[in-house]
C-alpha cells in the first residue's frame, strides 16, 4: 500500500515515521510498531510512503530468485580501542560483501546486486541526527525458507523505526 505524502528538500524521517504510524494504526495508540514501512522519493512528484503488517505471510519460496528492494542502515558497530561502541558508515567496496552477510543472516543468498545508493536521512528530535541508508535492488536466492518468511515479516537489520529493513518484491 502506498501513499503520497508532500516532498521537502531534505528528507525528515521524523515526519515520515508519523505519517507510518498514523496511516498502519488509524491514530489508535499503540505501545509497539505494528508495522513495517518505507519511502521513496521521486524527483518532481513527492515522497510516497509503503507499509504492510508487521509479521505479514512471505510469498518467498525456497530454491527460488526474487528480485528484492530494501532500504538499510549502512552502518557498523563496532569497539573502538578504547572499548567504547562506535558506529561507523559503510564505505561502497565494502558493501558487497556486507549486504551478502546480512542476506545470509536471513537464508538468503545475492545472486548479483542491480543498484545501491547511499541517501542520508536526517533522524531523531528536531532532525538533528543523520542516519546513513543505501538503497538496494538485488536479485537474491531463498536458501531458508523458515528464516526469509520471518525477514519478509519482521525486516531486517537496523533502523526500523525509521523504514529500513522492508524488504519488497522489485516489478
Amino acid at each position: 500500500m502506498s501513499t503520497q505524502i508532500e516532498d521537502d528538500c531534505m528528507i525528515d524521517v521524523n515526519a515520515i515515521h508519523k505519517s507510518a504510524w498514523a496511516k498502519a494504526t488509524d491514530g489508535a495508540p499503540c505501545a509497539h510498531r505494528p508495522f513495517l514501512f518505507d519511502f521513496r522519493q521521486v524527483a518532481g512528484r513527492g515522497i510516497y510512503l509503503y507499509t504492510r503488517p508487521l509479521g505479514e505471510a512471505s510469498p518467498l519460496r525456497a530454491g527460488h530468485s526474487y528480485p528484492l528492494v530494501v532500504r538499510l542502515a549502512a552502518t557498523h558497530r563496532a569497539k573502538n580501542p578504547a572499548g567504547k561502541i562506535v558506529e561507523r558508515r559503510i564505505s561502497e567496496h565494502e558493501l558487497p560483501e556486507w549486504l551478502g552477510r546480512i542476506f545470509a543472516r536471513h537464508g538468503m543468498r545475492v545472486d548479483g546486486i542491480q543498484h545501491a545508493q547511499f541517501e542520508p536521512v536526517k533522524v531523531g528530535r528536531g532532525g538533528l541526527d543523520v542516519l546513513s541508508t543505501v538503497m538496494v535492488a538485488a536479485q537474491v536466492l531463498i536458501e531458508d525458507e523458515a528464516k526469509a518468511a520471518h525477514a519478509w515479516g519482521h525486516g531486517i537489520g537496523r533502523g526500523k523505526a525509521w523504514g529500513c529493513g522492508t524488504l519488497m518484491l522489485r516489478h
